[in-house]
């Protein structure tokens, strides 16, 4: 007997367009597939998280294209806490089951919050999902995610990659409080401010704030941190750490380091860099 997908379900039903007109250029074929996503997406609304009731998408292939267009005709005047968890958690769905039939790089735009913290995605060591995002996110994006590299245009939410494995993100903008938080392997860089505790209670991570931080590191294990601008708590309780620290802020942050083994450098105003200090025992 031949296994129903979703398209073939869709295809028996009367299906109103999105508003939203999709652009005339684009592949019939792709405009088609992103009207049936937001079909299922809809569905997936008016059932209020009882997936035994929905069509599972994985028994399909998405390419990232379709995924970019569905993103874009996304409601975006409908919020509420139902909305943005089944919106976040149905686009994630979908860059993994995308990513498991064999695509990657994924541009779309993510402004809806993860505060159900739904984990993911998840890519794999020698093949990294990669993800573009057009503007910025919202709290607990990526959270639990695993080998993914993804790039954001704009701002991040608190708790960005928090509890996310190998992992790498780039934000052009800045960051809330505990991005990174209790992560392993995460590469962080942020071009413009970082909030309280960025990769605190992390192991194995990497930050660079090109501007201003507050308690980067906080109880962090073999942390690597650089942070251009000020940052008067840095590496509180880190661990076996290396610190980047302006030069003209380190005063203060000598007085409220207590942790073990780090190793703080000072980059001086024509970026020369040279060893402060190393008194700590490491533990």
């Amino acid at each position: 007997m031949k296994q129903t997908t979703l398209y073939d379900v869709l295809a028996d039903l009367e299906i109103p367009k999105p508003e939203k007109k999709l652009k005339a250029n684009i592949d019939e074929n792709l405009e088609d597939m992103a009207r049936r996503i937001y079909e299922e997406f809809e569905r997936r609304l008016a059932s209020r998280w009882r997936e035994k009731e929905l069509i599972d998408l994985k028994t399909d292939k998405i390419p990232p294209q379709a995924i970019t267009l569905f993103a874009g005709i996304m409601p975006a005047a409908r919020t509420g806490d139902d909305f943005n968890g089944i919106a976040y958690e149905f686009l994630v769905n979908l860059i993994q089951s995308s990513y498991d039939s064999g695509h990657n790089n994924f541009t779309l735009a993510l402004p809806w919050h993860n505060n159900n913290r739904i984990p993911g995605p998840k890519g794999t060591e020698g093949n990294k999902i990669r993800i573009t995002i057009t503007g910025s996110v919202s709290e607990f994006a990526f959270y639990g995610a695993e080998n993914i590299i993804v790039k954001i245009a704009g701002r991040a939410g608190y708790n960005l990659g928090s509890r996310s494995q190998n992992s790498e993100f780039s934000v052009r903008g800045s960051i809330s409080d505990h991005c990174g938080y209790e992560a392993y392997g995460m590469k962080l860089e942020v071009g413009g401010n970082a909030g309280y505790g960025c990769i605190s209670w992390s192991n194995k991570c990497t930050a660079l704030i090109r501007k201003n931080a507050k308690a980067c590191g906080l109880w962090a294990k073999d942390a690597n941190i650089t942070v251009l601008g000020r940052d008067d708590e840095c590496g509180l309780g880190a661990a076996n750490s290396i610190l980047r620290l302006n030069e003209k802020h380190l005063p203060r942050l000598i007085k409220n380091l207590i942790g073990g083994g780090c190793r703080i450098y000072f980059t001086d105003s024509e970026g020369k860099e040279e060893l402060f200090a190393e008194t700590w025992k490491q533990i």
